[in-house]
């Protein structure tokens, strides 16, 4: 979802950096062939340090990152299914491009996930539930096989919900995750030392529970 939303918030600032350089590489504000991405990425590729000048995001990237970066997007031009994410997201204003940003960083890390993060994310919920109706969309066979209607059904309910009632779910939820995550990390020290007799193990502290 990042990279996707630099593209398309940064095309209009690269489209000045690539016509002072008189190359002739043409990207739209919006729904960019996979052509023009493959033209990007060369251009990318062939000069990091106009790349880094004239867009503030890759300022403090190496050439190497930014070549990986370009390589991403040149994945994406073969890719039908980032094709149409990229077309998905070309549909969103900038305020929910910016929202969803928001949302991503703090689940990616690159954000904590704080109060003032919470508190964003519970605004996003109950004032513009569209925009995690777009997140959720087609994605119901990784939910158990919900169709958008009973996802849609579940978030205009939750939206609804008092504001306080919402902090502390999502606070309790990142709790849990935490807990997840040091437990599988511990499962696989443990597992590393005592092999099957960790699933063992795993059951008894299960049975407890």
């Amino acid at each position: 979802v990042d990279e996707i939303d630099s593209l398309l918030n940064d095309k209009k600032h690269k489209d000045k950096a690539i016509d002072k350089t008189n190359k002739n590489v043409n990207i739209p504000n919006m729904n960019p062939t996979p052509e023009q991405l493959k033209q990007q990425a060369a251009m990318m590729k062939s000069n990091p340090d106009l790349v880094r000048k004239s867009n503030q995001m890759f300022s403090k990237m190496t050439n190497e990152q930014i070549v990986t970066y370009a390589e991403q997007l040149e994945k994406a031009a073969s890719d039908p299914s980032m094709m149409k994410e990229i077309e998905k997201m070309s549909s969103l204003t900038q305020t929910d491009r910016e929202q969803l940003q928001y949302i991503q960083e703090g689940l990616t890390d690159q954000k904590p996930m704080n109060k003032k993060w919470i508190n964003k994310v519970v605004s996003i919920i109950r004032n513009n539930n569209k925009l995690i109706k777009f997140m959720f969309a087609g994605k119901g066979q990784l939910l158990g096989g919900l169709t958008d209607d009973q996802i849609n059904s579940f978030i205009d309910s939750i939206s609804k919900l008092n504001a306080t009632f919402l902090y502390v779910a999502i606070y309790i939820l990142i709790q849990l995750s935490k807990l997840i995550q040091s437990f599988n990390k511990l499962y696989i020290y443990l597992d590393s030392y005592l092999g099957v007799y960790t699933n063992y193990l795993v059951l008894l502290v299960g049975f407890f529970i």
